[in-house]
């Protein structure tokens, strides 16, 4: 009965683990929280699916909090609203100058994304706003 129990507990296991959830998302997908969506300065977005294998980008926002893995993108339509999550797939990644529009902006993230909104299955919703 011990052994019984034992295997079914391993299969229900196995099974949980296997399931699809948003941290297993296809490549290049990432479930995003959008940071600050400012048509002066720049969205920025942060990647809150564990083990992205985009490169690590830093940016503190202006009231000093820090994020990982926080890249700049275009404005967002406007119904995005701080703090809304949602799904990407990412197509480029590029490398910020540090210098574009400190005195105006502060610091931004290290890195740009251009990506599309997805789905949680990776999906196409429709054409990314942001290059």
């Amino acid at each position: 009965m011990k052994n019984i129990i034992i295997i079914t507990l391993a299969i229900c296991i196995g099974l949980f683990v296997s399931c699809d959830k948003p941290d297993n998302l296809a490549e290049n997908c990432y479930k995003a929280r959008l940071i600050s969506n400012n048509s002066t300065c720049g969205t920025v977005v942060h990647i809150v699916t564990a083990n992205s294998a985009l490169p690590q980008s830093l940016w503190a926002d202006g009231n000093g909090i820090k994020y990982e893995q926080a890249y700049s993108t275009g404005v967002m339509p406007e119904e995005f609203k701080d703090g809304r999550t949602f799904f990407v797939k990412v197509s480029n990644v590029s490398k910020l100058d540090s210098q574009i529009m400190p005195a105006v902006c502060g610091p931004l993230p290290q890195y740009a994304i251009t990506f599309d909104l997805v789905d949680e299955n990776c999906s196409l919703l429709e054409s990314s706003k942001g290059d």
